[in-house]
């Protein structure tokens, strides 16, 4: 059995064009359980009748900075990984953040599934991948 096929995902993300990239991204791993919000306010809702198997977020949504729900994930204890074009060593709430994976964008796609499948396996975890800053691949 696939493990991409059997989890679901949430994906926090208020740029469409990177939303979508991310969805596809996901889609094309075989995961078909992926729900997409892009304010603090409707991943707050959606997390309280649900529990992902893991989170891909940004920093910063709609509506605000996302740190609370990363507290939450954390107590929860769901995995998740922050997707941000935000520096982690930089960033004024990254504190908040400290139990998920950091990727800068932009980002290989291979890095971000590498990262999704260990997160899924793994649980929840605090790391900085580096080589995120490569240029993007155009498909």
């Amino acid at each position: 059995m696939s493990v991409a096929g059997t989890r679901s995902i949430l994906l926090m993300e208020d740029e469409i064009i990177i939303a979508m990239d991310v969805e596809d991204i996901l889609h094309g791993a075989g995961f078909d359980r992926i729900e997409t919000v892009s304010s603090c306010r409707a991943a707050e809702e959606w997390l309280t009748a649900n529990d992902p198997d893991l989170v891909v977020m940004d920093i910063e949504l709609t509506d605000g900075v996302a740190g609370a729900i990363a507290r939450s994930l954390r107590g929860r204890r769901i995995p998740f990984i922050v997707y941000t074009g935000a520096q982690r060593k930089m960033h004024p709430d990254a504190l908040s953040f400290s139990e998920g994976v950091w990727l800068e964008k932009p980002c290989e796609p291979a890095t971000l599934l590498t990262e999704v499948m260990r997160c899924i396996r793994q649980g929840p975890t605090s790391i900085v991948v580096d080589d995120c800053r490569e240029s993007k691949k155009t498909r």
